[in-house]
């Protein structure tokens, strides 16, 4: 994503994923968590988000300076990275994550009954139910808590199903029961 990137910003044609790549938004970088600001970091103060976002940063400046880019280039292809791919077996190697242009503009639902896969050469996704024309192809991105939407995909579900909320229980002991 990086070397595409570049390449369509000094105006060369970046091969056959230019269409796709120019057609990923800038702004994802701001959407997802490791992009906010300190003051929009400041709201996640008190939950273990707030960790794993800090760690996430720390581990891309580590990634920046081994790779000599820019900050901005490299917390782009990050969040579209992570917002955008879906886990596909190869070879039968289950939960690779890989960018499909077009099917990762699909959006989540839990108990979606559509379904993506492998099939020969083809990423193939099959609808669960009827889709009239004009209607949006959700897809379930699996069981996940909001921490985890916010963190990997920039948004969060009210009355999710599958959000958790870890307890840190020897916080909670008396200092005398430890």
């Amino acid at each position: 994503l990086l070397h595409q990137r570049a390449s369509i910003e000094a105006g060369g044609t970046a091969g056959r994923f230019a269409p796709y790549v120019r057609a990923l938004p800038l702004e994802l970088a701001t959407l997802l968590p490791v992009g906010w600001s300190d003051a929009q970091l400041a709201l996640l103060e008190g939950t273990p988000l707030l960790a794993q976002v800090v760690e996430a940063r720390t581990s891309l400046r580590e990634l920046q300076r081994a790779l000599g880019c820019e900050w901005e280039p490299l917390l782009w292809a990050h969040a579209a990275y992570h917002s955008r791919a879906i886990a596909l077996t190869l070879d039968g190697v289950a939960g690779e994550g890989c960018l499909v242009p077009l099917l990762d503009y699909c959006n989540h639902r839990n108990g979606s009954l559509h379904a993506v896969g492998v099939e020969g050469d083809a990423v193939v996704l099959r609808a669960g139910l009827a889709v009239a024309a004009g209607d949006e192809v959700l897809l379930n991105y699996g069981a996940k808590g909001n921490g985890e939407l916010l963190r990997c995909h920039g948004f969060v579900m009210p009355e999710n199903p599958a959000d958790v909320v870890p307890l840190d229980l020897y916080a909670l002991a008396p200092s005398t029961a430890r």
